[in-house]
């Protein structure tokens, strides 16, 4: 994840008990901003990754539905921040159709353009870990913005649910039909 010097440069601003302590080097890391706290999270349980999926590097997890999650990622060359769509190893080994309806949603989203659909922008997989990289948008979803501040006023409700069924009417357009659409 850190390159050994940095690592050591970094411990090196530690107080001498602190420089062994593995919690004391990861928030200095996390610090110094070598390392998200996500990652922290996971080294101090104990696990090592998914940290990189193909030249993408795992910031934290956004959400997690019914294909597997999706981790806010950065590209490490152009360090374009993208939404990444992970099919768990365990679960494309486990049931017999999960790879082939990911791989039929990866396809299909390649193929999409439309405002109102995020850009599929890469396919891939790492290490049997099969990924669709996907536009980042940033933002509250509406679950936390009407459970932030009420209900929406009807104009503005009218603009998303617009949209939204702008989006929808592309992609079926395709013969897709989207089965997880809600709020978050």
């Amino acid at each position: 994840l850190v390159d050994r010097s940095r690592v050591d440069s970094v411990r090196a601003t530690l107080q001498p008990n602190d420089r062994n302590d593995l919690a004391a080097v990861a928030q200095a890391l996390r610090q110094a901003r070598l390392l998200t706290q996500f990652q922290v999270e996971k080294l101090l349980a104990g696990k090592s990754g998914p940290f990189f999926l193909g030249r993408y590097k795992i910031m934290r997890q956004l959400g997690e539905g019914g294909m597997g999650q999706v981790y806010h990622a950065r590209h490490m060359d152009t360090r374009r921040k993208v939404a990444d769509k992970v099919l768990p190893p365990k679960r494309a080994a486990a049931e017999r159709n999960a790879l082939a309806r990911f791989q039929r949603e990866a396809d299909m989203g390649l193929r999409l353009s439309h405002p109102h659909v995020a850009e599929t922008i890469e396919v891939g997989e790492d290490a049997g870990v099969h990924f669709m990289v996907m536009e980042y948008i940033p933002g509250a979803n509406l679950f936390k913005m009407v459970g932030k501040g009420g209900p929406l006023r009807v104009w503005d409700a009218a603009r998303l649910f617009s949209e939204v069924a702008s989006g929808l009417g592309h992609i079926h357009q395709f013969g897709v039909i989207h089965r997880d659409i809600k709020p978050s």
